[in-house]
C-alpha cells in the first residue's frame, strides 16, 4: 500500500493526510482494515490520531489555510491546493455516509453488526459516565449497569462506524478469549453482546490505575516487584493452560486494585492456542507475520516478525516488567522503533544491578533469564518462573539459575578458545625469550657480530 514503507507495518507509518482520512473515514474500503492494525501497534500514529481526533474538520482546513498564507505575496498553487481541501471537506460526510452504507450491507450480513457511534449516554442497560481509556483500536467507557446497579468497565470499537470487517471480527474473538478465563488477577468481562447492532463487552472496573502510571514514581523495591511479578506469572500460567497467548504484556495493561492487587487486562493482540466448541478457534487475533506489541516489553522473537510466537514470549515480556519494576525503566530504549527492535533482537540487556546497585543477586539472575534471546535459554513455563520468584521471596536460592561456581565455569568454558591461545602464545614468548637470552650470555661476541653485519647490509634488526 502507497501509505508503507515497507512491507513491515513497524518500519513505515502512514502520513498525517492518511490518519486523517482514515480518521473521517475516507480511506478505500481495503485499506481500512490494514491502518486500524497499524494504528493498534504504533504509539507514533496513536499518538497522531488521538491529536487529530481533538480537531473537528473545519478546524484541520484552517489550520491547512494558514500554512498556505504564510509567505508575502501569498503562494497561488498552495493556496488553491488549500481551497480544494476546503470544498473536499464540506462534501466529507455526505461522502462517507455513503461508502459507509455500501459497506455496512455487506458486513451486517457478514458480521450482524452495525458501526453507528452512541448517540447518547444511554446504551442499553448501560448508562456511559465518561472515557477512561482509549488505544488503537478500542475505547473504553466508564459505565453504570442499570439492571444491577454496578459501575463496569465498558470497551468498544474505537473507529466505530469506520471499522473493517476483520477489525470487528478481531474484536468479538478477543472478548470471547478473556471471557473464558476466570482468575482473581485476569480483568473480568461480564457481558459480550451488542446494542443497536454494535459490539461491546463489559469487564470488571479497577480503580487503582495501572503498574506504568505506578512506576512513574519511581521503581518498586525489590520485594514488592517480585511479588507483583509472581502473581502475574501465575496468572499467565492459568491462561496459556486455558490456550490463550497474550503477546502485549506491558505495565500499562497491568491494572492495580485499590490494595494494590495486580490484573492483566488488554488481551487485544492475544493469540489463541487450542480450538474450543465456543467458536474460538485457532486463529490468531491479528495477523501472522505482523510485528505487533510493544517494542520496548516485547520478545526477540517477536521483534523478528516471527510466526512462532507461544508461551516464552509471555515469560520475556514478564522479565521486561520485573526490569520495569526493578529499574524504573524497559529493559530497552532508543530514539526510534526501529532502533529499539534491533536492540532487542541483538543486544544484551544492562543488568539491572548496573541501574540499581542494591537489586540483589538471584533477583537480577532470574529477570535476565526471562530476557534471554533463545527462547529455549528462558524458563519453561510462567509458573517455572513464579515458583523461583517465590524461592527467592522465601530467602530460598532460586532452582531455575545455576549457581555461582556453575556460571563461572560456563563463561570460562565459552571462552575456552581465547585463554587456550593466549596461554600458548606467553609459554612460546616465554621459551623464545629464555633461549636468545641463553645464546647471549654464551656467545655476546658472535650475537654482537650478527648485529653489526645486519646495521651494515641495512635490514631491521
Amino acid at each position: 500500500m502507497a501509505w508503507l514503507v515497507s512491507a513491515n507495518p513497524v518500519y513505515g507509518c502512514p502520513g498525517q493526510t492518511a490518519l486523517a482520512d482514515f480518521d473521517l473515514g475516507k480511506l478505500p474500503a481495503a485499506e481500512l482494515d490494514a491502518v486500524a492494525e497499524h494504528v493498534s501497534s504504533c504509539e507514533r500514529c496513536e499518538e497522531v490520531l488521538h491529536a487529530l481526533q481533538g480537531q473537528d474538520v473545519n478546524d484541520r482546513v484552517v489550520a491547512r489555510l494558514k500554512q498556505c498564507f504564510t509567505g508575502s505575496p501569498p503562494p497561488i498553487g498552495p493556496a488553491y491546493a488549500a481551497m480544494e481541501a476546503l470544498a473536499e471537506a464540506i462534501h466529507v460526510t455526505a461522502a462517507t455516509q455513503e461508502r459507509t452504507a455500501e459497506d455496512r450491507t455487506v458486513r451486517d450480513e457478514d458480521l450482524g453488526f452495525s458501526f453507528e457511534e452512541p448517540t447518547d449516554t444511554s446504551f442499553g442497560q448501560y448508562e456511559l459516565c465518561g472515557k477512561i481509556g482509549q488505544g488503537g483500536m478500542g475505547v473504553v467507557y466508564l459505565a453504570r449497569q442499570r439492571p444491577l446497579k454496578r459501575m463496569v468497565a465498558l470497551k468498544m470499537i474505537l473507529a466505530g462506524r469506520h471499522a473493517g470487517a476483520q477489525t470487528v471480527a478481531r474484536f468479538i474473538r478477543e472478548g470471547k478469549a478473556v471471557a473464558r478465563l476466570r482468575h482473581p488477577n485476569v480483568v473480568q468481562v461480564y457481558e459480550l453482546g451488542e446494542h443497536e447492532r454494535r459490539p461491546y463487552y463489559s469487564m470488571e472496573l479497577v480503580e487503582g490505575g495501572s503498574l506504568q502510571g505506578k512506576l512513574t514514581e519511581g521503581p518498586l523495591e525489590p520485594c514488592a516487584a517480585a511479588e507483583i511479578v509472581r502473581t502475574l506469572a501465575e496468572a499467565m500460567e492459568y491462561s496459556h493452560q486455558e490456550g490463550v497467548v497474550h503477546r502485549d504484556l506491558k505495565p500499562a495493561n497491568i491494572l492495580l486494585e485499590k490494595d494494590g492487587t495486580p490484573k492483566i487486562s488488554d488481551f487485544g493482540l492475544a493469540k489463541l492456542l487450542n480450538p474450543e466448541s465456543d467458536g474460538v478457534t485457532t486463529e490468531h487475533l491479528t495477523e501472522s507475520g505482523a510485528v505487533l506489541g510493544s517494542p520496548c516489553y516485547m520478545s526477540p522473537e517477536q521483534a523478528a516478525g516471527s510466526a512462532d510466537v507461544g508461551r516464552a514470549t509471555d515469560v520475556y515480556s514478564l522479565g521486561a516488567i520485573l526490569y520495569a519494576a526493578l529499574t524504573g525503566h524497559p529493559p530497552f530504549s532508543g530514539e526510534s522503533k526501529v532502533k529499539i527492535l534491533e536492540r532487542v533482537r541483538t543486544a544484551p540487556p544492562t543488568p539491572p544491578s548496573s541501574v540499581r546497585p542494591e537489586v540483589p543477586f538471584w533477583l537480577e539472575a532470574v529477570c535476565l533469564k526471562c530476557l534471554e534471546k533463545s527462547p529455549a535459554h528462558r524458563y519453561p513455563s510462567a509458573q517455572a518462573l513464579a515458583d523461583d520468584l517465590g524461592l527467592w521471596l522465601s530467602n530460598e536460592r532460586p532452582r531455575g539459575i545455576p549457581g555461582r561456581l556453575t556460571r563461572f565455569g560456563r563463561g570460562v568454558r565459552r571462552r575456552l578458545v581465547v585463554v587456550t591461545t593466549c596461554l600458548a602464545l606467553i609459554l612460546v614468548g616465554s621459551a623464545a625469550l629464555s633461549l636468545g637470552m641463553t645464546v647471549y650470555r654464551k656467545h655476546p661476541d658472535r650475537v654482537l657480530q650478527r648485529l653489526q653485519a645486519e646495521l651494515a647490509l641495512g635490514r631491521p634488526v
